[in-house]
């Protein structure tokens, strides 16, 4: 048995998951405020970086990390909800 992705979420296994949050009061909150900054859990943040990015329509959404090293590891992350092609570093 074949299967092919849907070419907007080629690559991105979790793509379903960020819209889930989309009723979080915290990001709907940030969306309404451009100068917004979030403190969330580091397991998190992946997940609710790519709500951000998909239920915002303003481009881009720039996330500062602390370390090349970290931001790499975020890269890979977040491309597994909103696709390699989505994410620059």
């Amino acid at each position: 048995m074949t299967s092919t992705l849907d070419t907007a979420t080629d690559g991105a296994p979790l793509h379903s998951l960020p819209g889930l949050l989309r009723d979080e009061p915290g990001l709907t909150r940030a969306l309404g405020d451009p100068g917004a900054r979030l403190a969330i859990v580091e397991a998190a943040r992946p997940m609710s970086i790519a709500a951000l990015a998909m239920l915002s329509a303003r481009r881009p959404l720039v996330v500062a990390c602390p370390t090349g090293t970290m931001a790499a590891q975020l890269v890979d992350d977040l491309a597994q909800f909103v696709g390699p092609g989505e994410v620059v570093h």
